[in-house]
C-alpha cells in the first residue's frame, strides 16, 4: 500500500511540474511573417455622409484597397457590383496569397464605391483604417477583426501565420 501511495505521489509531482514547464518545454512560435488569403467586409454604411446611397439608381459596387506605409497600393480586389445590406458579409479571395515580411509595418485597408461608370463622379470611400500585424499577432489568429466602435465599417483578414 505504502508504494502505491508513493507511485501515486511520485505521478502526481510529474503531472504538476510537467503542467507547470510546458510553456518551457514547448514554447509559444515566434511568427515573423503574415499571409493574407482572403479579406470579408462584415458590416458597412449602405449610405453616405449626405445619407443618400453610394450609387443612384443601384446598390454600391465593392472593392478593396490596400497601402502600404508609403501609400502605394499593394493590393486591388475585384469589384463586386450592386451590393446590398442583405449580401453582407462581402469576400475576396486573393488568388495568390499576400505577403507581409514585417509585422510592424503599417498598411491601410479601404473599401471603395467604384464608380467608373460615371465620367462625372470619382470613386467614394466607404470606410477604411490603418493597421499593422504586430498589434494583432498574439495567440497568431487566423481570422483578424479591423473596427473601431465609432465607425461602421467592419473587415475580416483570414490569415496564416509562418
Amino acid at each position: 500500500m505504502k508504494s502505491l501511495s508513493v507511485i501515486l505521489t511520485i505521478m502526481l509531482f510529474s503531472i504538476l511540474i510537467s503542467g507547470c514547464f510546458s510553456n518551457y518545454l514547448y514554447p509559444e512560435p515566434e511568427y515573423s511573417n503574415v499571409k493574407i488569403n482572403s479579406i470579408k467586409v462584415t458590416a458597412m454604411s449602405f449610405v453616405d455622409a449626405n445619407s443618400t446611397g453610394w450609387d443612384n439608381w443601384s446598390g454600391p459596387d465593392l472593392y478593396i484597397v490596400i497601402l502600404d506605409a508609403n501609400n502605394t497600393q499593394v493590393y486591388r480586389s475585384s469589384t463586386k457590383w450592386d451590393c446590398s445590406a442583405s449580401g453582407l458579409p462581402y469576400s475576396w479571395s486573393l488568388p495568390t496569397a499576400f505577403e507581409i515580411n514585417n509585422l510592424s509595418s503599417n498598411y491601410t485597408i479601404s473599401v471603395y464605391d467604384d464608380d467608373s461608370d460615371d465620367i462625372t463622379s470619382n470613386d467614394d470611400l466607404i470606410g477604411g483604417y490603418y493597421f499593422n500585424f504586430d498589434s494583432a499577432k498574439e495567440g497568431y489568429p487566423t481570422a483578424i477583426s479591423i473596427h473601431n466602435a465609432a465607425y461602421p465599417t467592419k473587415f475580416e483578414l483570414s490569415v496564416i501565420w509562418y
